[in-house]
């Protein structure tokens, strides 16, 4: 697999590997922690990360990228991209990908396979064809404020019914004292959500508060199976 990265100085690196059959062990970044922190995903084989660019590593089939005005494109097979930064477009090209992205103003592409696209912040999400799961953006809440969340907004553009389906949100909340502080952790339930049409659109939010917008889906064609759970999380 290829791996192009070109930078906001519109030079490139090509970056070459084979894909594996090992499975992977996916963190999504939608595990409940403060989304300025970007969770590792890894392969089950151990390996030594080398240094590819000045923002990019690679082991294995898993890209990390630090860096803002990038275009990523990843060639067939499947790979994990792990992005912190703003402004980046990602494709994921043929393959089973998985997008783990902390940022604003990024558009993931997932291509052809069924991929899973999670980002955190306020960016556009395209899954293409196959299966995909759209992963909807983690709410954090600190103390004493707890009436301002941490949250971004997703706006999805090619959401199927029946056949896409949309990641439960996660929910922390940090609660500091005078000498510590305590943390909860949970999933949010579908029923706490609040679906509502505006046009075309249909906005999915949690007390007030968007998190996604489904471009051209009306919200009487939204139903509980469509929401699944997240699959793994790691604090």
């Amino acid at each position: 697999m290829e791996l192009t990265v070109y930078n906001s100085g519109n030079s490139s690196q090509s970056l070459s590997y084979q894909p594996t059959n090992t499975s992977l062990n996916t963190n999504l970044l939608n595990s409940g922690v403060d989304p300025g922190l970007v969770t590792q995903t890894s392969l089950s084989r151990a390996s030594s990360p080398q240094q590819r660019t000045d923002n990019t590593t690679q082991t294995g089939n898993v890209i990390n990228v630090v860096g803002s005005g990038n275009t990523l494109n990843a060639s067939a097979g499947g790979a994990t991209l792990n992005v912190k930064g703003n402004n980046n477009v990602l494709n994921g090209g043929s393959g089973n990908d998985v997008f783990n992205v902390v940022g604003d103003g990024n558009t993931l592409i997932g291509g052809s396979g069924n991929d899973i696209l999670g980002a955190e912040g306020n960016n556009t999400l395209i899954g293409g064809e196959g299966n995909d799961t759209f992963v909807t953006p983690s709410i954090y809440f600190s103390s004493p404020s707890t009436r301002n969340p941490v949250l971004g907004q997703s706006f999805i553009q090619d959401f199927q019914i029946g056949t896409d389906k949309l990641q439960l949100p996660t929910l922390t909340t940090v609660v500091t004292g005078a000498r510590s502080a305590t943390s909860s952790f949970r999933v949010v339930d579908y029923n706490e959500l609040t679906l509502t049409q505006n046009g075309l659109n249909t906005f999915i939010s949690y007390q007030g508060n968007s998190l996604a917008e489904l471009q051209n889906v009306s919200v009487n064609q939204l139903k509980e199976t469509d929401f699944v759970q997240p699959k793994s999380f790691t604090l």
